[in-house]
């Protein structure tokens, strides 16, 4: 990269001045006495959305920052923060860690009040001991932050595999109390660190387990029926192991319960029956169901103003704006250090942040049960 590219290249768009009145903040505190009179922000999107789109990486990560960013804009095109000012800078660091530093260097990035993105754990290295530094609170929508990048402003939408597998297993004694417990493994090498971690666990927990291998998974039918009342577990987002792993437990009978991903229900040609059979429920932390007028009422405003429904990263874009500047706006640049082992229940995402490694990550998971043909949110 050329070392005196022009910094305003990297200004996408500036959003100056947007006022808000006549709407009450999106989420209630319970700290009022702690609020803060302001009446201005400054709000940093710092995103890959790569326009030169070079390459397929960088096509998918356009998508996603674009459609993250559109959800932003309509949360703050809805006048939903209180009588508040709101300047909107965004970046494209092109996922480049060489421009994320130069990005940092921009003056005006120490007067922000909160910054969303990027992507990647590399760039919030970079990133992090200046939000660290500036008091500036740091947002991570989508990138895990694993080891130990130790910031109390960073906050971590996507928790690291730890927290997540911790989640997991209460979530086992949660909904699945009693059940006997099989996990399927796909024994993909992207997959086996969250495997290792979850086999930890379980073991930790002193929760009995049966360990399957999908290699094995054609000799593991007679250990599959001898399994009564239990939760079959299979953490795996490749189609071929779900769809051979599903077979068999219908081959196998017997009274099962199975956890998956969500990624499954966006499959096309999904064989159903399957799914109502084996008592169906999907692991998932975005999901909208629009039943409600509300959640009508924003999709079709996003209809309107994009011209196409919202995908799960528009739908965080907007819940991730109006909670954290709500946030923001309520109390100040201390906001992390009061949602922390809060639950917050938006539009689309379940929040609930817990200290790791001297930073916030998100733990929650909902639990989504296929019932009647439709999946449903199982209550709290």
């Amino acid at each position: 990269m050329n070392g005196n590219k022009n910094i305003a290249t990297f200004l996408v768009s500036c959003l100056v001045l947007i006022v808000f009145s006549n709407s009450k903040t999106a989420v209630s505190f319970n700290h009022s006495n702690n609020q803060l009179d302001k009446k201005k922000i400054r709000v940093a999107f710092i995103l890959p959305f790569c326009i030169s789109q070079k390459n397929p990486t960088e096509k998918l990560l356009w998508e996603v920052s674009s459609s993250y960013y559109s959800g932003a804009k309509l949360a703050l095109q809805q006048n939903v923060f209180d009588n508040t000012e709101i300047e909107v800078f965004t970046y494209d660091n092109e996922h480049n860690h060489e421009i994320t530093a130069q990005i940092v260097e921009l003056p005006e990035l120490s007067t922000m009040d909160i910054i969303f993105g990027p992507v990647g754990q590399k760039h919030y290295q970079i990133l992090s001991s200046f939000s660290n530094k500036h008091s500036i609170p740091l947002i991570s929508p989508f990138s895990e932050i694993n080891g130990s990048l130790e910031n109390p402003l960073l906050i971590s939408i996507v928790g690291s595999k730890k927290t997540k597998v911790n989640h997991v297993v209460d979530l086992f004694r949660e909904f699945f109390t009693g059940k006997s417990v099989v996990v399927i493994d796909d024994e993909s090498s992207q997959n086996q660190a969250f495997i290792s971690i979850l086999r930890e666990s379980l073991e930790n927990n002193k929760i009995e387990y049966e360990w399957i291998k999908f290699s094995n998974i054609h000799s593991s039918t007679s250990t599959l029926q001898t399994v009564d009342n239990g939760l079959v577990f299979i953490p795996s987002n490749n189609r071929n192991v779900v769809s051979v792993s599903l077979g068999k437990l219908v081959e196998a009978g017997g009274n099962f319960t199975v956890l998956g991903m969500n990624k499954w229900s966006n499959w096309i040609g999904n064989e159903y029956a399957f799914w109502e059979k084996l008592n169906l429920h999907l692991l998932e932390s975005n999901f909208t169901q629009p039943l409600d007028a509300q959640t009508r009422n924003i999709m079709h405003s996003y209809r309107q103003l994009n011209r196409m429904d919202m995908d799960k990263y528009a739908w965080a874009g907007y819940d991730q704006t109006k909670f954290f500047i709500s946030a923001s706006i309520s109390l100040g640049s201390t906001f992390p250090f009061f949602i922390e082992n809060q639950k917050f229940f938006l539009n689309s995402s379940c929040l609930e942040f817990i200290g790791v490694n001297n930073r916030l990550e998100n733990k929650l998971w909902r639990v989504l049960q296929y019932h009647e043909n439709q999946l449903i949110v199982l209550p709290e």
